[in-house]
């Protein structure tokens, strides 16, 4: 095992010749340049928690639920970009697609303006003041969101989803399915904090979800280590580490049959033919503030 790595360390170990490094290593990223990836073989993989495929998930679980013409919401920052063209890519390569994208900015808290702008409340507030002067005496009226868009794909991080979502249910977007990341929580659900993310549905490592076997094992190893409970990207390399240790004890047999996969902490793990180590995660409604498996149906 080598790492954790940046990703442009990951390129300098690519660059080199196979010959020089000829025991099978795991490194503990994934390559800056997309097209170093050819270099990775069975004697040279490479693991990561990559935010992307958070979002690539998220796009399935969408799909799956006959979701179409979605409004990409996504933080102003490189991460969200890269978080935004994930969802937005594998989106379309599933026949749906993106009516359009917003950015928010991340040190706001009040996103009253944008929201009423993508959400087209303006809009319908204009054709009101229209029939109003048209008949020339005020209507009862009440400004409607578009109908162009059948859900929202919020990338967005804890403190920013939680300041979200009740503001796309304030205007109007209540009745909206909202698809999200695992980022959009920090850590496991938790009643007392993440209520407000009601409804919400993302993907999720099976670490942070207790009511699965490696929930229950994150449980019991915060019982003994308070510091994971607390600071979740710590948790994360935990689960990771667990799985990297069962990883090595099956990483021949898995190399030979693609279809073999580990049920890990971080997600269901399977070699693919290019030597990256892929990861499901489970989706997950959260409810009642607490997560439950969902069956995308």
């Amino acid at each position: 095992l080598i790492g954790p790595l940046a990703r442009d360390q990951v390129d300098q170990v690519l660059q080199m010749r196979s010959s020089q490094w000829p025991i099978p290593t795991l490194l503990l990223n994934t390559p800056s340049n997309p097209r170093l990836t050819r270099r990775l073989n069975d004697q040279r993989l490479s693991f990561a928690l990559r935010p992307e495929a958070d979002a690539q998930q998220a796009a399935q679980y969408a799909s799956a639920l006959n979701l179409d013409r979605a409004l990409v919401l996504a933080q102003d920052t490189s991460w969200g970009q890269r978080m935004a063209s994930g969802f937005a890519d594998t989106f379309r390569s599933l026949g749906r697609r993106i009516i359009e994208v917003a950015w928010y900015d991340p040190d706001a808290v009040d996103h009253s303006i944008l929201l009423e702008l993508v959400l087209g409340l303006n809009d319908s507030r204009q054709r009101i003041a229209e029939i109003e002067n048209l008949v020339g005496s005020s209507v009862v009226a009440e400004p409607q969101r578009r109908q162009d868009i059948e859900m929202i794909f919020l990338a967005a991080r804890a403190d920013d989803a939680r300041q979200i979502r009740p503001q796309l249910q304030f205007f109007r977007a209540d009745d909206l399915p909202v698809v999200s990341v695992s980022y959009a929580v920090d850590g496991a659900v938790d009643a007392r904090r993440d209520v407000d993310l009601d409804g919400v549905i993302l993907p999720m490592a099976p670490w942070f979800v207790d009511n699965t076997s490696a929930g229950q094992l994150r449980l019991q190893a915060e019982r003994r280590h308070p510091s994971l409970s607390t600071n979740s990207s710590l948790s994360h390399l935990h689960a990771m580490g667990r799985d990297l240790i069962q990883l090595m004890r099956y990483l021949e047999p898995m190399k030979k049959d693609q279809q073999l996969a580990l049920r890990g902490m971080t997600g269901n793990l399977t070699i693919s033919s290019s030597g990256e180590i892929n990861r499901v995660l489970l989706p997950i409604r959260i409810q009642n503030g607490q997560s439950e498996i969902n069956t995308l149906r």
